[in-house]
């Protein structure tokens, strides 16, 4: 039941990702480097919004995420939600092993300078293909947006204020899937090509891990309710 309306948010994104290809600045040479603080006056918008969304996928906060989801529901002996949580970091190592395996280097361009400049890092180095932080994303947010599904299904309506935090946390979790893809690409650190195959690499771990939890995150479910 599920299939569609997953499917039909990874085509948003992807579709939202060829725009940001289309509408993305590459400024070319260095001898435009003095247009930076110009560029970064007039793109008051898109530049702060895209870089909200990709936020929460950078060291040191992506690893923070990543325990916080295992920790959380092991404290609240939630043993089967935090073993799934536990997984998604091998979505980070499945995007780690494609990198390595398609070795495509990351390309630079000016857009990407900018970035660098407004963040006030480095940035990253490494391989292009496909995007990890897409990977990443799609597996982690999309685990969670799992997870908050299943407790929306069994949550009773006698609990509004539950159900309404679950939802916003949801929509919040679906929107940064969908637009994670359109940010890197906006941003300048990967191409359309990387992005879709970070979402397709994401979707295809995170249809794994959600289908084997099932048997243990029913017998989880189970456990709490004899207990």
């Amino acid at each position: 039941m599920l299939l569609i309306p997953w499917v039909a948010l990874l085509l948003g994104a992807m579709l939202l990702a060829l725009v940001a290809q289309m509408i993305h600045t590459d400024f070319g040479s260095a001898s435009h480097v003095r247009r930076i603080h110009e560029v970064r006056s007039i793109d008051v918008v898109l530049l702060p919004l895209m870089t909200a969304v990709s936020f929460p996928g950078y060291a040191p906060k992506r690893e923070i995420l990543l325990v916080l989801g295992a920790v959380v529901p092991a404290l609240r002996r939630q043993w089967g939600v935090a073993c799934l949580m536990a997984l998604t970091i091998t979505g980070d190592m499945l995007a780690l092993a494609a990198k390595l395996v398609f070795a495509q280097p990351r390309s630079e361009d000016l857009t990407r300078s900018i970035v660098r400049i407004y963040q006030g890092g480095n940035g990253s180095a490494g391989f292009n293909f496909p995007s990890g932080h897409v990977v990443h994303y799609v597996v982690f947010f999309g685990t969670i947006s799992f997870l908050l599904w299943r407790g929306l299904h069994s949550t009773s309506a006698k609990h509004p204020q539950i159900r309404l935090a679950l939802m916003l946390l949801f929509g919040i979790c679906v929107t940064l899937i969908l637009f994670v893809g359109a940010s890197q690409v906006y941003l300048g650190y990967h191409s359309l090509n990387d992005v879709l195959g970070g979402y397709i690499v994401g979707a295809l771990w995170l249809w794994v891990l959600t289908a084997v939890s099932r048997f243990w995150l029913h017998a989880d479910t189970a456990e709490r309710h004899r207990s």
